[in-house]
């Protein structure tokens, strides 16, 4: 999903921003059909995440992230990563 993000401090190890994300999300969907003639139809929807606080703070290549919003992420999302 294409991300918008505004960063408004950014010291060495820390960065505080807020994001907005928009795009379409494709899940596996629900059954239709009857008795045993079930199928799995694809449903396909508009997506939104707005953060309205982001952190992420680490030290050179290894970094954590945590998001506080509302959206397909949920309110609240923790996260690992790392950098090339």
């Amino acid at each position: 999903m294409p991300e918008l993000r505004f960063s408004y401090l950014n010291r060495p190890h820390v960065t505080l921003y807020s994001a907005l994300a928009a795009g379409i999300t494709t899940s596996a969907g629900g059954h239709y059909g009857f008795m045993s003639n079930y199928q799995k139809l694809p449903i396909t929807f508009s997506s939104f995440q707005f953060t309205a606080l982001g952190i992420r703070a680490g030290r050179d290549h290894l970094f954590g992230t945590f998001e506080a919003g509302i959206g397909i992420k949920g309110f609240a999302s923790l996260g690992i990563g790392y950098a090339f």
